[in-house]
């Protein structure tokens, strides 16, 4: 047996460049925090959101780092939390391909405490390092999380929190990990790179006539 590998992930030409800085940004969707972890994607149990909340309500006082929501599916027990929490924003559903890339631009920290997915990609795209769980059940994206290079995989919210606060206590490890997390996931998951593991599998069936 020949095992070929295709990269999964996102076509990086088709990500629109952003015109507004950082500030400008922040400005237009109303977002007051300095420091900025950002949770994207359809709120659904196995991403443990529940974790995140818990953390930038309970456990992190610092009102200059904030945790930036966006994705469909909140539920009133989540909303709840978010209005009562000074440190947290829910920017609702975003499926404007410019604005979601807005949000991206403009965070520090990407953060799904549960599973991940192609939301990996894009957020290393943009320089953001990634922190999330130990878990079985990761999807393939995980594979561009190098521990402590461009992000880390913690066992849980307390290292996951303490990991957040020291990247946002030390800048220059933080600035470090954003240039790896663009240079890494340009080098590793490129399109092409992609295409090339399809059209080795499908050149090898054809010639092997199987």
């Amino acid at each position: 047996m020949k095992t070929f590998i295709a990269y999964n992930t996102i076509d990086f030409n088709s990500i629109p460049d952003i015109k507004l800085n950082n500030d400008e940004i922040k400005k237009k969707y109303k977002i007051t925090y300095e420091k900025v972890v950002l949770f994207t994607g359809r709120i659904q149990e196995r991403k443990r959101l529940d974790i995140l909340l818990d953390i930038f309500s309970n456990l992190i006082t610092d009102e200059s780092i904030g945790l930036v929501i966006v994705g469909p599916g909140m539920n009133e027990s989540f909303l709840k939390i978010i209005n009562n929490s000074k440190n947290i924003i829910y920017l609702g559903e975003i499926y404007d391909i410019y604005q979601i890339n807005e949000i991206y631009k403009c965070s520090d920290i990407f953060c799904i405490p549960g599973t991940n997915g192609l939301g990996i990609n894009h957020a290393l795209y943009w320089g953001l390092p990634v922190i999330t769980l130990k878990t079985v059940w990761h999807n393939p994206e995980i594979f561009y999380l190098k521990n402590g290079v461009n992000g880390y995989l913690v066992n849980d919210k307390y290292e996951l929190k303490d990991k957040i606060c020291y990247l946002f206590k030390n800048p220059d490890e933080l600035n470090k990990m954003k240039r790896n997390a663009k240079k890494i996931i340009i080098r590793e998951a490129n399109v092409e790179k992609m295409f090339m593991g399809f059209y080795q599998a499908i050149n090898y069936l054809e010639k092997n006539k199987l």
